[in-house]
């Protein structure tokens, strides 16, 4: 079954990921996908964890946040598509600010200004690449070039303004019967209270005055990029451009895939520790993890013995 073919993905917040994941749901058997943009979510399903996935060599696609470089060795033997999204990121950012207000409301705590969320999330485009690509992350250069470079990794990257039409060269990659992108998690479908919608109204038009001082990098990236996203075979296109990296050679420099494996399963525990504690919830995950300890393997010793 290793013939596969499979997709590897980074999933960007805010530029249609979920909308991506709900469709491959719908298309795809469970065994057949491996989604880790929420571990909690994950919880809530009961899905097994990276390590304890039973047939690997079935996967169809992997995707998320916490994509991981390191990925790119562990399945080097299936030759992975490698993919991600972007979007024009001042509208990425008033997306992000609707959807973290949208959980303020229902939480019955105060809305977040633009000032603040900027602050707290300055170029988030090119630091979730980085967090990806930690090698590109050291040494000189400006944010955006490093991101580029990563980028220059990547068989596809959409454009969220034009998803629906960039993401069928991942579908047809893995296959599938969906013709379709479902359309989830939009921020602008959310229902606000009257007051709360006014304020987000201010608080836009202000985020748009400061963009430029919080998201310079992020927005020299989208501009750079635009020419090149929803290209399928990007790699090959840009292969001669003196930024561009060369991917067989990055990939033998990464560790073999069995240290690969082990690396990505150490980070896993990084962000499930920082998910749940963020969220209250390191209690329920220890008595998770302890109830299923065949599965976390080497993760409950971390996390759940006493340091």
């Amino acid at each position: 079954m290793t013939d596969l073919p499979l997709c590897v993905g980074l999933h960007i917040t805010k530029c249609a990921g979920t909308s991506l994941m709900t469709t491959v749901r719908h298309a795809l058997s469970e065994d057949e996908y491996y989604f880790f943009s929420s571990y909690h979510e994950n919880w809530l399903a009961s899905r097994p964890l990276f390590a304890g996935l039973r047939c690997p060599e079935r996967l169809r696609i992997v995707f998320g946040h916490y994509c991981h470089e390191t990925l790119l060795s562990v399945f080097a033997h299936r030759q992975p598509y490698f993919f991600t999204g972007l979007r024009e990121p001042v509208e990425r950012a008033i997306s992000g600010l609707r959807q973290v207000n949208a959980v303020q409301v229902l939480a019955g705590r105060p809305l977040i200004t633009a000032a603040r969320y900027l602050v707290a999330h300055p170029n988030p485009i090119c630091a979730e690449l980085l967090r990806c690509f930690p090698s590109f992350d050291a040494g000189p250069g400006a944010l955006w070039e490093k991101a580029r470079a990563a980028l220059s990794l990547f068989d596809l990257v959409t454009d969220t303004a034009r998803f629906a039409e960039h993401a069928q060269a991942i579908l047809a990659v893995i296959d599938t019967s969906a013709r379709e992108m479902a359309r989830d998690n939009v921020s602008a479908d959310k229902q606000w209270p009257v007051e709360a919608e006014r304020f987000m109204e201010a608080e836009c038009l202000d985020l748009r005055c400061r963009a430029e001082t919080h998201l310079a990098d992020d927005i020299r990236l989208y501009q750079e990029m635009a020419p090149l996203l929803g290209r399928p075979r990007l790699r090959a296109h840009i292969a001669r451009l003196p930024w561009a990296i060369d991917r067989a050679a990055f990939v033998a420099s990464l560790p073999p895939p069995d240290v690969a494996r082990a690396r990505f399963r150490a980070r896993e525990e990084d962000f499930m520790l920082f998910e749940f504690a963020e969220l209250g919830l390191l209690p329920e995950l220890r008595a998770w993890l302890r109830a299923r300890a065949e599965e976390a393997d080497g993760m409950a010793q971390r996390i759940v013995v006493p340091a």
